[in-house]
């Protein structure tokens, strides 16, 4: 950062400034590993990293996280529906076991 000790800043904004370029780095240090570690979820949910957003970290690594939280929010909705459908049709060969025995 070639400017946070310019007079003409408001301490402040040096601070804010500051504080953004460690968590941009800290977003940097992290990308790589969260692409290689969640490979096999980047390709089940479709999170494949977009062309031409490359050189722009910050809205590349944030496509990645909300497409992966999309993701694992669409699985548990589908299990969810799929563990609703298997309850019901368990009660719904209770009620016929019911009915076939008179």
């Amino acid at each position: 950062m070639q400017h946070k000790e310019d007079k003409r800043m408001q301490p402040e904004c040096a601070r804010i400034l500051a504080e953004r370029a460690g968590m941009m780095g800290r977003d940097f240090r992290l990308a790589h590993p969260l692409l290689k570690q969640c490979d096999k979820e980047l390709q089940a949910y479709r999170c494949i990293p977009q062309p031409g957003f490359e050189k722009s970290l910050q809205f590349h690594l944030s496509w990645v996280v909300l497409c992966l939280e999309n993701g694992i929010h669409f699985y548990n909705q589908q299990e969810h529906e799929r563990q609703q459908a298997a309850k019901d049709e368990n009660a719904a060969k209770k009620t016929m076991a019911k009915f076939s025995s008179f």
